[in-house]
Protein backbone atom coordinates (compact mmCIF):
# COMPACT_ATOMS: atom_id res chain seq x y z
CA UNK A 1 0.00 0.00 0.00
CA UNK A 2 3.36 2.41 0.79
CA UNK A 3 4.32 1.80 -2.74
CA UNK A 4 0.92 2.26 -4.32
CA UNK A 5 0.77 6.16 -2.17
CA UNK A 6 4.42 6.90 -3.14
CA UNK A 7 3.51 5.80 -7.18
CA UNK A 8 0.42 7.93 -7.17
CA UNK A 9 2.06 11.26 -5.05
CA UNK A 10 4.69 10.81 -7.94
CA UNK A 11 2.32 10.39 -11.18
CA UNK A 12 0.53 13.25 -9.23
CA UNK A 13 3.37 15.49 -9.11
CA UNK A 14 4.41 15.48 -12.47
CA UNK A 15 0.67 16.21 -13.98
CA UNK A 16 0.21 19.19 -12.02
CA UNK A 17 3.41 20.36 -13.45
CA UNK A 18 2.64 19.38 -17.17
CA UNK A 19 -1.08 20.08 -16.54
CA UNK A 20 0.02 23.77 -15.33
CA UNK A 21 2.22 24.03 -18.51
CA UNK A 22 -0.39 23.32 -20.93
CA UNK A 23 -3.13 24.89 -19.77
CA UNK A 24 -1.15 28.31 -19.71
CA UNK A 25 -0.44 27.43 -23.33
CA UNK A 26 -3.56 26.80 -24.73
CA UNK A 27 -4.36 29.84 -22.83
CA UNK A 28 -2.65 31.83 -25.07
CA UNK A 29 -3.55 30.64 -28.22
CA UNK A 30 -7.42 30.65 -27.41
CA UNK A 31 -9.24 33.78 -28.04
CA UNK A 32 -9.97 35.03 -24.15
CA UNK A 33 -8.07 31.88 -22.86
CA UNK A 34 -9.92 29.11 -21.83
CA UNK A 35 -10.84 30.86 -18.50
CA UNK A 36 -13.20 33.36 -19.24
CA UNK A 37 -14.76 35.52 -21.66
CA UNK A 38 -12.50 37.98 -23.42
CA UNK A 39 -11.06 41.21 -21.08
CA UNK A 40 -8.29 43.24 -20.30
CA UNK A 41 -4.97 40.98 -21.40
CA UNK A 42 -2.01 40.48 -19.00
CA UNK A 43 -4.06 40.84 -16.11
CA UNK A 44 -3.83 37.48 -13.80
CA UNK A 45 -7.14 36.32 -12.30
CA UNK A 46 -9.23 38.30 -14.47
CA UNK A 47 -11.32 37.58 -17.70
CA UNK A 48 -8.79 37.48 -20.86
CA UNK A 49 -6.15 37.25 -19.01
CA UNK A 50 -3.12 34.42 -20.71
CA UNK A 51 -2.48 33.44 -17.12
CA UNK A 52 -5.00 31.42 -14.50
CA UNK A 53 -6.35 33.06 -11.55
CA UNK A 54 -4.97 32.47 -8.07
CA UNK A 55 -7.54 30.46 -7.24
CA UNK A 56 -7.50 27.75 -9.93
CA UNK A 57 -7.50 24.06 -8.95
CA UNK A 58 -5.01 21.86 -11.31
CA UNK A 59 -7.24 18.80 -13.14
CA UNK A 60 -6.41 16.15 -10.87
CA UNK A 61 -4.73 17.75 -7.59
CA UNK A 62 -8.73 19.55 -7.20
CA UNK A 63 -10.92 20.08 -10.23
CA UNK A 64 -12.38 17.50 -11.95
CA UNK A 65 -14.29 17.56 -15.56
CA UNK A 66 -16.81 15.71 -13.60
CA UNK A 67 -17.36 18.66 -11.26
CA UNK A 68 -17.28 21.12 -13.64
CA UNK A 69 -21.16 23.10 -14.25
CA UNK A 70 -22.59 22.77 -17.16
CA UNK A 71 -22.28 26.45 -18.35
CA UNK A 72 -18.66 26.06 -17.41
CA UNK A 73 -18.13 23.51 -19.77
CA UNK A 74 -20.01 25.06 -22.34
CA UNK A 75 -18.27 28.13 -22.09
CA UNK A 76 -14.64 26.14 -22.58
CA UNK A 77 -16.08 24.04 -25.38
CA UNK A 78 -16.89 27.12 -27.28
CA UNK A 79 -13.87 28.60 -26.54
CA UNK A 80 -11.53 25.92 -28.14
CA UNK A 81 -14.35 25.54 -31.09
CA UNK A 82 -15.69 22.25 -30.25
CA UNK A 83 -18.23 22.00 -32.28
CA UNK A 84 -19.79 18.11 -31.51
CA UNK A 85 -19.83 17.73 -28.03
CA UNK A 86 -22.87 18.33 -26.10
CA UNK A 87 -21.69 20.56 -22.87
CA UNK A 88 -24.62 17.96 -20.68
CA UNK A 89 -23.35 14.80 -22.32
CA UNK A 90 -21.78 12.46 -19.74
CA UNK A 91 -18.16 13.22 -21.15
CA UNK A 92 -18.42 16.55 -21.73
CA UNK A 93 -16.30 17.99 -18.88
CA UNK A 94 -13.82 15.19 -19.10
CA UNK A 95 -13.11 16.40 -22.58
CA UNK A 96 -12.63 19.58 -21.69
CA UNK A 97 -9.45 18.47 -18.83
CA UNK A 98 -7.76 16.26 -21.84
CA UNK A 99 -7.83 19.20 -24.11
CA UNK A 100 -6.82 22.04 -21.29
CA UNK A 101 -4.12 19.42 -21.21
CA UNK A 102 -3.21 19.43 -24.53
CA UNK A 103 -3.70 15.59 -24.62
CA UNK A 104 -6.55 15.12 -26.98
CA UNK A 105 -7.19 18.22 -29.57
CA UNK A 106 -10.69 18.88 -31.66
CA UNK A 107 -9.69 18.88 -35.64
CA UNK A 108 -9.01 21.70 -37.93
CA UNK A 109 -13.38 21.29 -38.01
CA UNK A 110 -13.63 21.76 -34.73
CA UNK A 111 -14.81 18.01 -34.30
CA UNK A 112 -13.26 16.00 -31.44
CA UNK A 113 -15.31 12.63 -32.46
CA UNK A 114 -16.38 11.29 -28.94
CA UNK A 115 -18.19 8.28 -30.57
CA UNK A 116 -14.83 7.61 -32.37
CA UNK A 117 -12.90 4.00 -31.82
CA UNK A 118 -9.42 4.33 -30.05
CA UNK A 119 -6.82 2.46 -31.69
CA UNK A 120 -4.07 0.45 -29.12
CA UNK A 121 -1.41 3.36 -30.85
CA UNK A 122 -3.51 6.23 -30.06
CA UNK A 123 -4.77 5.23 -26.40
CA UNK A 124 -1.28 4.02 -25.30
CA UNK A 125 0.15 7.41 -26.12
CA UNK A 126 -2.30 9.26 -24.29
CA UNK A 127 -1.91 7.31 -20.96
CA UNK A 128 1.56 7.23 -20.89
CA UNK A 129 1.19 11.21 -21.24
CA UNK A 130 -1.51 11.27 -18.29
CA UNK A 131 1.15 8.92 -16.31
CA UNK A 132 4.20 11.10 -16.33
CA UNK A 133 5.87 8.10 -18.12
CA UNK A 134 6.50 10.21 -21.66
CA UNK A 135 6.74 13.92 -21.91
CA UNK A 136 3.63 16.02 -23.41
CA UNK A 137 5.32 17.08 -26.28
CA UNK A 138 6.57 13.44 -26.88
CA UNK A 139 5.90 12.21 -30.51
CA UNK A 140 3.72 9.10 -29.90
CA UNK A 141 6.38 6.21 -31.14
CA UNK A 142 8.59 7.96 -27.92
CA UNK A 143 5.76 7.32 -25.70
CA UNK A 144 5.17 4.12 -27.29
CA UNK A 145 9.07 3.21 -26.69
CA UNK A 146 8.55 4.84 -22.46
CA UNK A 147 5.47 2.83 -22.02
CA UNK A 148 7.42 -0.48 -23.27
CA UNK A 149 10.63 0.08 -21.66
CA UNK A 150 8.08 0.75 -18.04
CA UNK A 151 7.53 -2.74 -18.51
CA UNK A 152 3.68 -1.75 -19.10
CA UNK A 153 3.46 -2.94 -22.72
CA UNK A 154 4.80 -5.27 -25.46
CA UNK A 155 5.28 -5.83 -28.86
CA UNK A 156 1.59 -7.53 -29.30
CA UNK A 157 -0.19 -4.58 -27.68
CA UNK A 158 0.96 -1.84 -30.05
CA UNK A 159 -0.84 -1.75 -33.49
CA UNK A 160 -3.20 -0.19 -35.58
CA UNK A 161 -6.32 -1.79 -33.71
CA UNK A 162 -9.15 -1.02 -31.53
CA UNK A 163 -8.21 -0.84 -28.09
CA UNK A 164 -10.02 -3.00 -25.65
CA UNK A 165 -11.56 -2.09 -22.31
CA UNK A 166 -9.71 -4.76 -20.66
CA UNK A 167 -6.28 -4.04 -22.58
CA UNK A 168 -6.61 -0.74 -20.86
CA UNK A 169 -7.67 -1.87 -17.10
CA UNK A 170 -4.25 -4.52 -17.21
CA UNK A 171 -2.32 -1.49 -18.57
CA UNK A 172 -3.90 0.75 -15.61
CA UNK A 173 -3.21 -1.95 -12.98
CA UNK A 174 0.26 -2.40 -13.40
CA UNK A 175 1.00 1.63 -14.05
CA UNK A 176 -0.62 2.37 -10.84
CA UNK A 177 0.34 -0.55 -8.92
CA UNK A 178 -3.03 -2.38 -8.40
CA UNK A 179 -3.34 -5.26 -7.49
CA UNK A 180 -6.48 -8.30 -8.75
CA UNK A 181 -8.56 -8.24 -6.08
CA UNK A 182 -9.64 -12.13 -5.62
CA UNK A 183 -13.50 -12.99 -6.51
CA UNK A 184 -14.33 -16.16 -5.43
CA UNK A 185 -17.59 -16.12 -6.35
CA UNK A 186 -19.65 -14.34 -9.21
CA UNK A 187 -21.47 -12.49 -6.46
CA UNK A 188 -18.82 -10.91 -5.31
CA UNK A 189 -17.80 -9.36 -8.57
CA UNK A 190 -19.35 -5.87 -9.39
CA UNK A 191 -20.11 -6.48 -12.78
CA UNK A 192 -22.90 -8.48 -14.24
CA UNK A 193 -21.06 -9.92 -17.11
CA UNK A 194 -18.64 -12.04 -14.75
CA UNK A 195 -18.47 -15.41 -17.41
CA UNK A 196 -17.13 -13.04 -20.19
CA UNK A 197 -13.40 -12.22 -18.48
CA UNK A 198 -11.01 -15.24 -19.47
CA UNK A 199 -9.17 -15.28 -16.40
CA UNK A 200 -8.67 -14.83 -13.09
CA UNK A 201 -6.42 -11.95 -13.18
CA UNK A 202 -8.70 -10.20 -15.53
CA UNK A 203 -11.42 -10.96 -13.40
CA UNK A 204 -9.03 -9.12 -10.00
CA UNK A 205 -7.98 -6.17 -12.11
CA UNK A 206 -11.38 -5.41 -13.10
CA UNK A 207 -12.82 -5.75 -9.79
CA UNK A 208 -9.57 -3.71 -8.08
CA UNK A 209 -10.03 -0.90 -10.95
CA UNK A 210 -13.23 -0.49 -9.66
CA UNK A 211 -12.85 -0.45 -6.23
CA UNK A 212 -10.26 2.42 -7.11
CA UNK A 213 -12.94 4.03 -8.72
CA UNK A 214 -11.56 4.27 -12.11
CA UNK A 215 -13.85 1.82 -13.78
CA UNK A 216 -17.66 1.96 -13.03
CA UNK A 217 -19.00 0.22 -16.09
CA UNK A 218 -22.16 0.36 -17.65
CA UNK A 219 -25.61 1.51 -17.11
CA UNK A 220 -26.48 -2.50 -17.37
CA UNK A 221 -23.77 -3.24 -14.97
CA UNK A 222 -21.66 -5.36 -17.02
CA UNK A 223 -17.70 -4.77 -17.97
CA UNK A 224 -17.56 -5.69 -21.69
CA UNK A 225 -14.13 -6.57 -21.34
CA UNK A 226 -13.53 -7.03 -25.04
CA UNK A 227 -15.65 -3.83 -25.94
CA UNK A 228 -13.66 -0.87 -27.81
CA UNK A 229 -12.36 1.81 -25.88
CA UNK A 230 -14.22 5.22 -27.12
CA UNK A 231 -12.62 8.78 -27.02
CA UNK A 232 -15.45 9.96 -24.97
CA UNK A 233 -14.84 6.47 -22.56
CA UNK A 234 -11.07 7.40 -22.67
CA UNK A 235 -11.60 10.92 -21.76
CA UNK A 236 -13.13 9.94 -18.78
CA UNK A 237 -10.97 7.25 -17.71
CA UNK A 238 -8.08 9.75 -17.25
CA UNK A 239 -10.62 12.04 -15.71
CA UNK A 240 -11.05 9.82 -12.92
CA UNK A 241 -7.12 8.81 -12.68
CA UNK A 242 -6.79 12.15 -12.39
CA UNK A 243 -9.50 12.31 -9.76
CA UNK A 244 -7.35 9.62 -7.66
CA UNK A 245 -4.34 10.94 -7.73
Amino acid sequence: MRKRNLRFTVIALVLSLSLIAANVALAATVPGSVYGDPGTPGTPGTPGTTEPPGDTTIPGIGETGSTKPVDQIQKELEQVGIIDVDPTAWYAGAVTVLVQAGLMLPDPEGKWNPQGELTNFDGISVFARVLGIANKNDPSFMALSKMKSAGLISDFTIGDKPMTRIEVARMLALALGIEPKPVPDPADFPFTDYRAFGNNYDLGIAAALYEAGIFKGYDDGTFKPNGTLTRAELAVLVDRILGTL
